[in-house]
């Protein structure tokens, strides 16, 4: 299992009738991890073009660096209100 999946994995802690503390897992679903995964490779590419247009033009490309702060929000969003 990887860090991806295992950092949208839920862990319930309850007590059952006779006392006993029970752990349960609910595993993500196969396609948000995958998502997840594209979503971080994506902002990792978009990264490389943006410093790779600096290096060339040497100038800042507003239009990636709107592209990086989506990509990042939508990963981050999914991480923070999935464990929630």
């Amino acid at each position: 299992m990887g860090w991806i999946e295992r950092s949208l994995t839920r862990r319930i802690m309850r007590k059952r009738k006779d006392g006993k503390q029970e752990t349960i897992i609910i595993k993500p679903n196969g396609v948000m991890v995958w998502g997840v995964k594209f979503a971080m490779v994506m902002v990792l590419c978009l990264t490389a073009l943006e410093f790779a247009h600096m290096l060339i033009f040497h100038a800042f490309n507003g239009e990636i660096f709107v592209g990086i702060t989506g990509l990042t929000s939508f990963v981050t969003g999914i991480l923070v209100s999935h464990k929630g």
